[in-house]
C-alpha cells in the first residue's frame, strides 16, 4: 500500500514537471523561431525608403469549444501601411508584417527605412529600427533554456531516468497527442478543395486605410 502511493506521489511529479519542461520547450523553440526570423529579413531583406501612409485594423475571430459550448474571440490588431519603391524602380504599398501597439509610434507621412522579401502575391514588409521580435526572441529563449534546464534536472531526479529517456518520453508524450488529433474527413478535405481560393492573408482595401492619428 505504501509502496502505490509513493509510486503514485511520483507519477503526479513527473507529470507536473513534464507539463513544465514541454512549457519551456514551447517557448525556447517560440523564441529561437523569432530570432531566426529576425536574422534571415536583415541577412535576406533589401533595403529601400519607404512613407507611411495610415494604418488598417485587422479583426479576426477564433472560435473555441469550451465545456460544450462554442465561444467567439475577437482580436483586434492595428497594422502600418506603407508606401515604398521597389527595387525593380515601381511604386508598391503593402502592409507591414509586424503589427500591434508599436504601430501607435508612427505618423501619418513619416519616411521609414524598410526591409522587403518580395514574394509572388505580396511583399513581407519590416521596420528595420524596430528590434521588439529580437529583444522578445531572446528573452523567451533564455525562459526556456533556463526552465528546460531546471526541470529536466528534476525530472532526473524524481523519475531516476537519464536526460536522453526523459527527452524520448516527452517526445513520445507529444507525438501521441498531435497523432490523437482528429484527422480531417474525406468529405472535408473535398469541401476545401471545392473551395475558392481566397487572397493572401496580407491583402486589404486602401479606402480601408485611415491616418494613424485617428487611432490615437
Amino acid at each position: 500500500m505504501e509502496t502505490s502511493i509513493i509510486s503514485f506521489i511520483q507519477n503526479m511529479i513527473a507529470e507536473a514537471l513534464s507539463f513544465w519542461f514541454l512549457f519551456g520547450l514551447v517557448l525556447f523553440l517560440v523564441g529561437f523561431a523569432m530570432l531566426g526570423l529576425f536574422l534571415w529579413t536583415r541577412i535576406m531583406g533589401k533595403s529601400v525608403t519607404g512613407t507611411v501612409i495610415g494604418a488598417i485594423q485587422e479583426t479576426r475571430i477564433k472560435k473555441k469549444i469550451r465545456d460544450g459550448k462554442e465561444i467567439e474571440k475577437i482580436k483586434k490588431t492595428l497594422y502600418p501601411i506603407y508606401e515604398y519603391t521597389r527595387p525593380d524602380g515601381t511604386t508598391h504599398t503593402e502592409r507591414s508584417s509586424e503589427g500591434g501597439s508599436m504601430t501607435l509610434k508612427y505618423e501619418t507621412g513619416q519616411h521609414v527605412n524598410l526591409l522587403i522579401l518580395q514574394n509572388d502575391l505580396y511583399d513581407d514588409v519590416y521596420d528595420r529600427n524596430e528590434m521588439g521580435a529580437l529583444y522578445l526572441g531572446l528573452i523567451l529563449s533564455a525562459i526556456g533554456g533556463v526552465l528546460m534546464v531546471k526541470i529536466g534536472d528534476s525530472l532526473i531526479h524524481a523519475l531516476g531516468m537519464s536526460a536522453l529517456s526523459i527527452a524520448v518520453m516527452l517526445i513520445f508524450k507529444v507525438g501521441t497527442a498531435l497523432l490523437a488529433k482528429e484527422k480531417p474527413t474525406k468529405t472535408k478535405r473535398e469541401q476545401e478543395t471545392a473551395t475558392p481560393a481566397k487572397k493572401h492573408h496580407k491583402a486589404f482595401k486602401l479606402e480601408d486605410v485611415l491616418p494613424i492619428e485617428d487611432f490615437k
